[in-house]
This record gives structure tokens, C-alpha cells and sequence, in this order.
């Protein structure tokens, strides 16, 4: 019987007896789950139509495959399991991939016009990070790999810090973080030749460094890669070896913001001095105590699985997003305000997801129930000494606008109380948790798709 041959888009849970023909187009390193009780290895596949669907072979299907589902070349492939992608691992509109096994039928072909050559990619130079306005944006970097540096252990979580450059002479750092840090930063240490090159997939820009690149759940990294862009790029470095050698070897002052440490004391405001409104989004440091201070607040929101726009729907099932204008899942975001304090004054600013795991390390996974664990808690509530970036902008609702301040980095560390805070703060009522969420979908960010 001839093959039911399907396009990728076109795959959903109840397809039976079908094949696909499709070019591999990411494949990640194999890793282990979170509980080390199993590998996995994701890819994602591409059809001649460009249609995509994510991948996943599991366990010990791994090295029967091996040497099977090459990067770039083109397969059949045949009755495939198909389930849905975890949502913290979800990059595409398919909300569907495929479980392959060394009983999938697999056969390598050849698919007219589907070539690396043919691969389109919209790159971000280094030199147009300080241009993104998108707050959640998902970057594909080309780079030259100049440095690997140590793994280090930093609020909860492992990174290393690679310093890349490519052709505008700016480099900067890229954070692997957690996973990234055990799997792909010792390839990146030892890949061969002078300037490595590589590709980061749905990387997003980062102030830990100031503004820097770092990893997120759904990034990868593609090595050796057979594309003219790459061989321009390290054609290039070999050409100017003797400049890029010159090159500062921090991130460039003019790409980046200083860091906390290295800010002046000009570059500091009383929060006494802070404007009441804003014509534009402008970034303002202050210096002070930060802590949390209001505990009947939620921790979390819902938000769109796809352009992140905050929802009120319901956490125990998709919803249809106005902003998509289609059903996609909810994904849970942490939110919390925070009060700042000088000498002068207090504020509250708002800290989201990015500045939550980085920071505080927390994650959506902590909340359980519309709750924080009690430890959590009183991490938030211990002063930290801090310099916080603040993002001001004008927020209007009912025709009523007033300033508002999102905590774009912050950096500081514990300081010792006299008074035990914690044992004032516990004695508030609880957190209400909110209906919408109490069928929440708990899965950790970090367990294998």
C-alpha cells in the first residue's frame, strides 16, 4: 500500500498509518532529566513546504539512533507516536511532536529544494541588541566563539559565560544556563580550530551582565554548520584574527550597561528625586533596600503560551487569546511587587519572571495552589542591599495615567536585621489563591519533554 505521506502541519494526535518527509534541522545533545532517571534528545524537524514539528527520542533509543537523523539530511519517516509538547518547551504554533523510536521506520532521502543552503535564518547582530524593544524576545545569533569560561554557581542555579563576537567587532557574553551549562558549554570549550562557529536559537537578552545574551528552556545551539553564513563569519575572524585578539575582554562599553558594581555616583537617584511621569520608557538606578513587604498579593499570572499577553482565563484548559486570535494553553508567569527604600523614600516596582529566576530563583514551578512555599516567602522578605535598574512608563487605565516601575535588574545581597522580620510578616493572613489557577498544570520547567 502506498504511504499516507502528510505534511508536518497537518499531524495531530489521532493520526495513525502516516509518513512524513522532513530535513533535521536542530538536534540537540542528549541530556538527562531532571530526576537522572532517563536521557532524552530533542530536534525539530522542517517539510519542503516549511511547515516545522518539535522531536523527541527518549532513553535507550538514543544510541540505536546515533548515527541516524543527521543534522541537515532529509528523512522518511513513518508512524512516529505523536503527543503534545510540554509548554515549557513549546517554541512553535504546532502544538504537536513526534516520540521517535528504533521502531519508527526511518530511511534517509532526498527532498528537492530542501537544503542547508536553503535554510533561511533571521539573524540578530550583536551590535542591534541595545535596539530590542520586544520584552520577551526569542533571538537567533550567529557568533564566533572566543572564550569559555568556568562553571559557576549562581542564585540556585549552575552558568557559564562564553564570549562570542561576530563581524560588527562588539562581543559580548552568552549565559548557559542550568542544563546549558552541563551539556553544551564543554562542546563550545572544546570545538576545534581558532573561532569556532555556532549558531544560539531562541536565545533572549539578558541584564544579569547588563544587556547580554542567555539561555532559556526552549534555546539551542547548532555547531559546524554548513551554511555560507557561518563560512563568511569564521573566514572573517581568521582574516582579522589580530583585531578581534585586541578586542576588550569584557563586552564592549558601548553595548553594554555597567555593571551594579561599576555604577558611578551619578549614575544613582534618591528615589526622593525619581520623576512623578515619563514622556517615554526611560531606565533609572537607584540604590537602597529591597524587600517584599506585602504578602497577601499574588505571585503569579496567566499568560498566552505564544505572544505571552497576560489572561484571565482559566488555568485547566486553552483559551482563545485575542491577541493570537486561536486556543493555546496558559502558561503561569511570576509577578510580584517589591518595595524599594532609601534614605529618602520608598517605592514599589513590579518584578517579573526573567528578574524572579535570575535574582531571587523562583520560578512559575514554586507556585503552588496561587501560593508561595513558606521558605520562598521568607527569602522575599529579607532586605537585600541592592542597585536596582528601574524601567519607568506611563500606565493609563480609565483615562487615568500614572508612572509605573518594572524592576529591569537588580543586584545585592542579603543584610543582617535586628528585629526578626520573618516572624512579623508570617503573621499576615495567607495568600488567597486565585480560582483561576487552582487546576494549574505543575510540571517543572525542567523536566524532559
Amino acid at each position: 500500500m502506498a504511504p499516507n505521506i502528510l505534511a508536518l502541519k497537518d499531524i495531530i494526535l489521532t493520526t495513525k498509518n502516516y509518513t512524513v518527509q522532513a530535513m533535521v534541522i536542530e538536534k540537540n545533545i542528549p541530556r538527562m532529566t531532571t530526576t537522572n532517571s532517563s536521557l532524552y534528545q530533542r530536534m525539530m524537524l522542517q517539510d519542503k513546504e516549511g511547515n516545522m514539528i518539535q522531536a523527541t527520542i527518549f532513553g535507550d533509543n538514543i544510541k540505536v539512533l546515533e548515527h541516524t537523523l543527521k543534522l541537515y539530511h532529509a528523512y522518511s519517516i513513518t508512524n512516529a507516536a505523536v503527543s503534545e509538547t510540554p509548554k515549557e518547551f513549546r517554541f512553535l504554533k504546532n502544538i504537536h511532536q513526534l516520540a521517535i523510536s528504533a521502531r519508527t521506520p526511518v530511511e534517509e532521502i532526498q527532498i528537492d529544494g530542501l537544503t542547508p543552503r536553503t535554510m533561511k535564518y533571521n539573524f540578530t547582530p550583536i551590535v542591534a541588541l541595545p535596539q530590542i524593544r520586544d520584552p520577551d524576545p526569542k533571538l537567533d545569533v550567529l557568533f564566533a566563539i572566543l572564550e569559555v569560561g568556568p562553571r559557576k554557581y549562581i542564585n540556585d542555579s549552575y552558568v557559564v559565560e562564553v564570549r562570542v563576537v561576530d563581524q560588527s567587532y562588539q562581543p559580548t557574553i552568552i549565559s548557559l544556563w542550568g542544563q546549558f551549562s552541563d551539556y553544551e558549554a564543554p562542546v563550545m570549550a572544546t570545538l576545534p580550530g581558532n573561532f569556532p562557529v555556532a549558531i544560539g536559537l531562541r536565545l533572549k537578552t539578558s541584564t544579569y551582565y547588563g544587556l547580554t545574551l542567555a539561555t532559556r528552556s526552549t534555546s539551542s545551539f547548532i555547531f559546524n554548520l554548513p551554511i555560507p553564513e557561518a563560512t563568511t563569519l569564521q573566514s572573517w575572524c581568521v582574516i582579522n584574527a589580530r583585531k578581534i585578539k585586541e578586542l576588550p575582554t569584557a563586552p564592549s562599553a558601548q553595548l553594554l550597561m555597567p555593571k551594579p558594581t561599576e555604577y558611578s555616583e551619578d549614575d544613582i537617584i534618591k528615589i526622593v528625586n525619581l520623576p512623578i511621569s515619563v514622556d517615554k520608557t526611560q531606565y533609572l538606578n537607584v540604590q537602597g533596600i529591597a524587600r517584599v513587604t506585602d504578602f497577601t498579593q499574588n505571585f503569579y499570572y496567566l499568560a498566552c503560551s505564544l505572544c505571552n499577553k497576560a489572561t484571565n482565563a482559566f488555568g485547566d484548559g486553552d483559551f482563545l487569546c485575542n491577541y493570537c486570535v486561536q486556543k493555546v494553553p496558559a502558561l503561569t508567569k511570576i509577578k510580584f511587587n517589591v518595595q524599594i527604600t532609601d534614605l529618602t523614600g520608598k517605592i514599589e516596582a513590579t518584578v517579573f519572571s526573567e528578574v524572579a529566576s535570575e535574582f531571587y530563583g523562583i520560578t512559575a514551578t514554586n507556585a503552588i495552589d496561587g501560593q508561595l512555599p513558606l521558605p520562598i516567602l521568607q527569602k522575599l522578605g529579607k532586605p537585600k542591599k541592592c542597585i536596582v535598574t528601574l524601567k519607568a512608563y506611563m500606565y493609563s487605565y480609565a483615562g487615568i495615567s500614572q508612572l509605573k516601575f518594572n524592576v529591569h535588574s537588580i543586584s545585592g545581597e542579603d543584610i543582617a536585621e535586628t528585629t526578626n522580620h520573618s516572624e512579623i510578616i508570617f503573621a499576615l493572613p495567607p495568600n488567597t489563591p486565585n480560582k483561576k489557577s487552582k487546576k494549574r498544570d505543575h510540571k517543572s520547567t525542567t523536566q524532559a519533554p
